[in-house]
């Protein structure tokens, strides 16, 4: 289908203003999944290092004891994390998807839903990036021994390329694993690169006007406390003592901003994949196909 920039435009900044209320309340219930996540890991971590060091042989080092039980404690984690990370994403981008209007109870269990499959999909695309890297690698060597620092230029131009080419064509991976509820990562993938076909250029376009505009949003929406924010920084490059106030307010202005990018993120997503998609999503209730 063919991809207009101008209704993606109108439908995101339409579903930020009518659903921004749901999608902050999902963007929250993740957010604190995250915290609690990060709680119960230094839970974790702290047990096991205090364990560690009360069982360790006192002619070895110190923690000599944690090595591989702290490296599996931090793969479940960060794969935990992944996992909720996907989750919060796939769930923002079914409530704000203009094909359904889920309730939220059915926008939280959709990313839930989606969040293995996104995983599975992560998984294929980094065994393909690393095929993709031996070659690039091996063509690189070949240009840089040829043509010298300009080869290297080349190549650097081209992975670019590549990477921004790479991105408009599965830019739509989340809206088909949550909202047409596909569950097999090889077909989710797929799906995408086929709905993506022949609009490379325009999603582009699309997302760097996108990025621009939001920039633009976030920076109104933080302005007000701007003041207090370089006050901050200049005490630091100062070599003064930050106050916890000014720590605080920096840390709600990059919340504050995160929480922007995250709503028109999923909202453009959304827009994208209603756009190209159409009425060809009708698998919406295939789960884990």
């Amino acid at each position: 289908m063919v991809l207009s920039g101008k209704r993606v435009f109108s439908e995101t900044f339409r579903i930020v203003k009518e659903r921004f209320g749901a999608l902050l309340g999902i963007w929250g219930v993740y957010f604190g999944m995250q915290l609690a996540l990060f709680a119960v890991f230094g839970l974790m971590i702290g047990s096991a290092v205090l364990s560690g060091f009360a069982g360790a042989d006192p002619q070895q080092s110190p923690g000599a004891g944690l090595g591989a039980g702290m490296i599996i404690g931090v793969i479940l984690f960060y794969l935990a994390y992944l996992l909720v990370i996907m989750a919060q994403y796939g769930a923002m981008t079914s409530a704000a998807s203009p094909l359904q209007q889920p309730t939220f109870g059915d926008a939280l269990k959709d990313g839930l839903r989606s969040a293995p499959t996104m995983l599975g999909v992560i998984v294929l695309l980094g065994i393909g990036y690393v095929i993709g890297a031996m070659v690039i690698g091996l063509i690189s060597a070949a240009l840089v021994a040829a043509l010298g620092s300009a080869g290297g230029l080349v190549v650097g131009l081209a992975m670019l390329a590549a990477a921004i080419y790479m991105f408009s064509r599965l830019v739509v991976l989340l809206p088909v694993a949550a909202v047409e509820r596909i569950g097999n990562p090889i077909t989710v993938i797929s799906r995408t690169w086929s709905l993506t076909a022949g609009n490379v250029f325009k999603i582009i376009l699309i997302n760097i006007v996108m990025i621009v505009m939001v920039v633009i949003v976030a920076g109104l929406a933080i302005a007000p406390a701007m003041g207090s924010f370089a006050e901050l920084n200049q005490t630091i490059q100062s070599g003064g003592a930050p106050s916890f106030a000014g720590m605080g307010l920096t840390f709600l202005l990059m919340l504050v901003a995160g929480i922007i990018f995250a709503i028109f993120g999923a909202a453009l997503q959304a827009a994208i994949h209603a756009e190209l998609a159409g009425d060809s999503a009708t698998n919406l209730d295939q789960t884990f196909a």
